[in-house]
């Protein structure tokens, strides 16, 4: 049997036990042939000589030979199929190995999936939260802004007036009027429409009542005496200019006290005639219906107009 190490070092000896099986096949074949071949004194004489000894230690030796070179062979066969067991086991346990490894890592990666769609919805979930947070802060903003926005209006529009840098030397009737119509051309009037605060109707009345307290009327009189006095009251210069304003405010019926003002200043000689009617007005109902037919009159265009006008 040749060595592992010669093998290893010089592959052909391994062809080299193959020839010589071949070759100790073919002598063998041979020396039988030829004793096959020999007559009856043929062989006799080869008895007597010895020819036969040397020719069956020969054959002996062939297959001695053919027989060491099958067992170098089968042992080669044998090892090469060891470790061609060897490998396959050593690689299905590898491929084992690596299966689990694929089903750990598919495990890790779907529930890292899993963990990364709970956090997805997690984080819209915030988001959308945030985005109504923000909504409502903004519209508390919006409000706030608002409601700043009309008090400073508010407060800037009666200062003017009340220190007669505006409607100077008009009727007191047509001043609470234009007051009005400006104070509700303002933010203000916006924040009633959006908001539904009232409350500046009731500010106003009183701040006009607290500031022209000593210049109303004390006493009750009827829609005529108040129409009248009005008009005489109006320098005529100023008739044209208090009638264009008016009108351009186009108060209908369902703002009686204002359009009842608007027809007085339409006629260019208005007629008064003696009434006899129940004096039932005073000047805070005079003033009250005045700020609340401008503000409703104006609330109603507001709410007229379109969306992108506003």
């Amino acid at each position: 049997m040749v060595p592992p190490v010669i093998q290893q070092r010089i592959p052909l000896v391994n062809d080299q036990l193959l020839i010589d099986l071949v070759n100790g096949i073919h002598i063998n074949q041979s020396l039988t042939r030829y004793r096959e071949s020999r007559g009856f004194f043929g062989k006799l004489l080869d008895t007597l000589v010895g020819r036969t000894y040397e020719q069956d230690t020969l054959i002996a030796q062939n297959l001695t030979r053919g027989l060491e070179g099958l067992l170098s062979i089968t042992n080669e066969l044998v090892e090469k199929l060891e470790f061609a067991e060897y490998t396959l086991v050593t690689t299905q346990r590898s491929l084992l190995e690596t299966r689990k490894d694929l089903v750990a890592t598919q495990r890790s990666l779907l529930e890292s999936r899993e963990a990364i769609n709970r956090n997805t919805q997690l984080l819209a979930s915030l988001i959308q939260a945030c985005d109504r947070k923000f909504q409502e802060q903004e519209k508390r903003i919006a409000i706030l802004e608002r409601r700043v926005a009309a008090r400073e209006d508010f407060d800037r529009i009666f200062s003017l007036w009340r220190s007669g840098q505006s409607y100077d030397d008009l009727p007191w009737a047509v001043q609470i009027v234009f007051l009005a119509r400006e104070i509700y051309n303002s933010s203000i009037a916006y924040l009633e429409l959006e908001q539904q605060v009232t409350s500046y109707r009731d500010l106003l009345v009183n701040e006009i009542l607290a500031h022209q307290r000593h210049y109303l009327p004390k006493h009750f009189f009827s829609t005529a005496t108040l129409l009248e006095a009005t008009w005489q009251a109006t320098a005529p210069e100023d008739q044209a200019l208090v009638h264009d304003i008016l009108a351009s405010c186009r108060y209908a019926e369902p703002y009686p006290l204002l359009h009842t003002l608007t027809t007085l200043y339409a006629q260019q000689q208005p007629a008064f005639f003696p009434q006899h009617a129940p004096y039932t007005l005073d000047a805070k109902e005079v003033i009250q219906r005045i700020v609340h037919e401008t503000a409703a009159a104006t609330l109603h265009s507001l709410k007229s107009l379109k969306p992108k006008e506003l």
